[in-house]
């Protein structure tokens, strides 16, 4: 299932706990840390000023910012998903106690960005970090003037070299003077189109949605204590899902292409760790993905369904939006997967290997889950392959006969979310590409493009298969009758 968050005003924060891990890697992974964690200063627009962009009606000059900061704006930052009032006894990316290292306050110039309505601006530097994934949190001073009391709203972006793919954070500004702006990019958003990768990002946007001027200086990185700072995972994400639970309760196992967390004792965790690094192997190797390394798919198994349903506002919450509580068994968002224990079907619940699948191909294609025909497709076939469904050979024969059941391949395919009741037209299509010949040696380049595109629109990448829609939808129904 898919998920769609709206953008929210308030924050909240889950309560800090350690967490016991039963897979000592993930112990020796998240504890380990540089003696001495370093902060990357991207711009202070004195002795390093990176290269400057802005879109129509906005103007962006390095200047003589309207004064210096005062000693109390020191003392009092703006940590977005990290509010002071509420801060851990240790912080989420230094688990050992270490000391922070502090973002450099403003001194010299500054970045005046004057704005006649909505717009960015964009930095980048040639000598920025390549990769950004060792990274915890992302920090600027942002200099205002209020002229009443309603709240600046600005985005901050994180984007790829194309423009193609960014994470990003709304932040309400409600300051006056100079504000130091703390925000983990752990708690950063995907944005609309191809799944972004903190490896990949090469330009700093900021973004502002209404007329008026702000002075920036001092953006800087702090460094994470582990080489997956940037990732809402592991400890990060296993302390968000179970606030409130006893450390010993939790787990998070790993291996090669599987993240498990879960605070259930009554799954055999080894057995599920296991099949899913199975599922894995064999989607990423039938996909011509095997060669590629770093793919992972993260589940989040609850022991108590009332708890998976409520995550999901919380994870909503911490990325500074709104989130309904799932209806479905499963639901998957920005490649975190979860669902709850079900007494009826035990460790290998159904469910979580097809919301693991969704978690893995949103990793490894670099396309969300938005609930349409390639996600459900496939997440559908491969769970049928490793828990087979007695009667869905009798719903694909009704399903193809009948024209009532089933939609033109034009609207299936059009990359918006499909209704539960054509899944199985997805996953026969799907299963279509990956087992007939002319459509296998066409399958590799066609997920390039979606990937590139960060949508499954088939309609503008048709020309791929070779094929218009008349003749895709006779391959296709002449499949089914073969093979149903």
């Amino acid at each position: 299932m898919a998920s769609c968050f709206e953008t929210r005003s308030g924050m909240r924060f889950s309560v800090w706990i350690a967490l016991a891990l039963w897979a000592a890697p993930v112990w020796a992974a998240d504890r380990a840390a540089p003696a001495d964690p370093p902060i990357v200063v991207l711009a202070d627009f004195d002795q390093t000023t990176p290269k400057i962009r802005s879109s129509t009606g906005v103007t962006a000059a390095v200047a003589d910012p309207p004064r210096a900061v005062q000693a109390d704006e020191l003392n009092t930052p703006q940590r977005e998903a990290l509010p002071e009032s509420e801060a851990p006894p240790v912080a989420e990316d230094n688990p050992q106690g270490r000391r922070r290292e502090e973002s450099p306050p403003p001194a010299g110039k500054a970045c005046r960005v004057s704005a006649g309505g909505s717009g960015g601006v964009a930095f980048s530097s040639e000598h920025w970090p390549a990769d950004w994934r060792s990274n915890a949190t992302l920090r600027f001073w942002v200099f205002r003037r209020p002229v009443d009391e309603r709240p600046e709203t600005i985005e901050l972006r994180c984007v790829e070299a194309d423009g193609r793919a960014h994470f990003w954070r709304k932040i309400e500004l409600r300051h006056s003077g100079w504000r130091l702006i703390e925000t983990p990019l752990s708690a950063m958003r995907w944005g609309d189109q191809r799944a972004p990768r903190w490896d990949k990002v090469k330009n700093l946007v900021i973004f502002v949605r209404q007329p008026g001027e702000l002075w920036l200086d001092s953006l800087s990185m702090s460094a994470g204590a582990d080489t997956e700072a940037a990732e809402l995972a592991g400890l990060r994400l296993a302390r968000l899902a179970f606030p409130q639970t006893d450390a010993e309760r939790v787990a998070v196992v790993r291996r090669d292409h599987v993240e498990l967390i879960t605070d259930c004792s009554r799954i055999d965790q080894a057995k599920l760790g296991d099949h899913l690094q199975k599922t894995a192997e064999t989607v990423l190797e039938e996909l011509d993905l095997a060669k590629q390394t770093g793919h992972r798919g993260t589940l989040i198994v609850f022991d108590r369904d009332p708890d998976y349903r409520r995550f999901v506002p919380r994870l909503g919450a911490y990325w500074n939006a709104q989130a309904a509580e799932p209806q479905s068994g499963g639901f998957t968002v920005q490649a975190i997967a979860m669902a709850a224990f079900s007494e009826q079907h035990g460790t290998l619940r159904p469910v979580f290997t097809h919301e693991f699948i969704h978690s893995l191909l949103a990793r490894a294609l670099r396309i969300s889950n938005r609930g349409e025909w390639l996600h459900e497709g496939l997440a559908n076939y491969y769970q049928l392959r490793f828990h087979p469904q007695e009667n869905i050979a009798e719903i694909v024969r009704m399903g193809v006969a009948d024209s009532s059941r089933h939609l033109p391949l034009e609207q299936l395919c059009n990359g918006k979310p499909i209704p539960m009741n054509r899944y199985w037209q997805a996953m026969t299509l799907a299963e279509m590409l990956l087992k007939d010949d002319a459509y296998r040696r066409r399958l590799p380049k066609l997920l390039e493009a979606f990937g590139t595109d960060g949508s499954t629109d088939l309609g503008p990448r048709l020309e791929i298969l070779g094929k218009d829609w008349a003749s895709l939808g006779e391959d296709w129904k002449q499949f089914c009758l073969r093979n149903y």
